[in-house]
This record gives C-alpha cells, structure tokens and sequence, in this order.
C-alpha cells in the first residue's frame, strides 16, 4: 500500500503541468494566435479591445462598435 502511494505521488508530480501553462502572457500569445487563423480564414470576428466591442473584418479593417458597458447584441446584428 506505503508503496502505491509513492508511486501514485510521482506520477502526479511529474505530469503535472508547471504553473506556466495558465500564465497570463501564455494565453495572451493563444488567443493572438487564435485571432491570427481566424483572421486568415477570412472569419468576421466580434470581440473586447481597450473597452469597446470592435468588430474586425477580412483584410484587418476594424470598426468599434460600442462601448462594453452599453453594447447591446441585438443592436450590432452579424453579417452574414
């Protein structure tokens, strides 16, 4: 039994992911990553920056929407 649970201790230890994976600069670099494929694709995408919902079209042209605190969905409709 003693010795299940040292085995069982080390194999957490070592597949433990390290306190990096969920830095903030870690999924900063993932979501700009995510963006960029997006944004390849030629996906129309909708998101936060700086305080304004913007809405990003193909080619990098990006328009603000509103401000987060009074953007409404339904006022913003996606295009298709």
């Amino acid at each position: 039994m003693i010795d299940m649970e040292i085995v069982m201790s080390e194999y957490k230890t070592q597949d433990s992911p390290g306190y990096e994976w969920a830095s903030f600069e870690a999924i900063r670099i993932a979501g700009e990553r995510a963006r960029e494929v997006r944004a390849a694709s030629g996906e129309i995408m909708t998101y936060v920056q700086n305080g304004w919902v913007v809405r990003e079209y193909p080619g990098g042209r990006v328009e603000r929407l509103a401000l987060l605190e009074e953007f409404r969905d339904e006022d913003f409709p996606y295009p298709s």
